[in-house]
């Protein structure tokens, strides 16, 4: 049985919070190495208080984040785990006056994790392209604009060449744009031509499906129909 775009789309929203909405809580996007495991910290009835992950910065992408090469991230259970030496695509938030600063001193620089379980960006690789990291940039900025706009236009830009994570997590929030009735025409009609891509990314095509099911964004392509035939009777083998 195939799956309908309605159930792919509510299967696959379940990876994790909206992007735009992480990216708008975010105080920083940047791209780090876990120097170590994440670490967890519990109370004396093994509880989990707390997760930590050492990080190696190794560029920021938008935003005002660690200053330093080696930063600390704590999160909240259910933490989001990274495993030494990977890189990832991490959304950091300065700890402001909190726990972590009343734990280890007013003057020491903490930061918390944003993504949850689910909404990890590790890079395979450890690559990210220019063009990349300038769209992200910019939903960074479009995510803290009251123009409603403005995030469709960047988000439709990580549909391609993004990782796949990202590229999904954008595509996801698209089509909640497009069924709040916030989506531009213009992205609508982009997003028409990348389904009929046939390289389009497979996870991509039921969550766009989705999007354009929305109401407002015109009627279903055509029926192939077949040729008309002229009702004359042709000639004969005579003729």
């Amino acid at each position: 049985m195939v799956a309908s775009p309605e159930n792919a789309f509510a299967h696959l929203r379940r990876i994790g919070e909206s992007l735009v909405g992480l990216l708008a809580a975010s105080d920083a996007v940047v791209v780090a190495e876990a120097t170590a495991g994440t670490r967890d910290e519990r109370d004396s009835s093994s509880r989990l208080l707390r997760s930590e992950t050492s990080f190696r910065l190794r560029r920021t992408i938008a935003g005002r984040g660690p200053e330093s090469e080696t930063f600390t991230l704590a999160a909240r259970p259910p933490p989001l785990r990274y495993a030494s030496g990977q890189v990832a695509i991490v959304l950091v938030v300065r700890d402001r006056g909190g726990e972590l600063a009343a734990r280890d001193g007013a003057g020491t620089d903490r930061w918390r994790a944003v993504q949850g379980t689910g909404a990890g960006l590790v890079l395979s690789d450890g690559a990210l392209s220019e063009e990349v990291e300038r769209s992200l940039a910019e939903l960074w900025s479009a995510a803290r604009s009251e123009r409603s706009e403005a995030p469709a236009d960047a988000l439709a830009r990580l549909l391609e060449g993004a990782p796949r994570k990202l590229a999904l997590m954008a595509a996801l929030d698209l089509a909640d744009l497009a069924h709040e009735g916030r989506l531009p025409e213009s992205v609508a009609s982009e997003l028409r031509t990348r389904l009929a891509d046939p390289e389009l990314a497979p996870e991509l095509r039921p969550v766009l499906e989705h999007a354009l099911a929305s109401p407002g964004f015109g009627e279903p392509p055509p029926r192939a129909t077949a040729p008309a035939v002229d009702p004359r009777p042709g000639p004969t083998a005579g003729q």
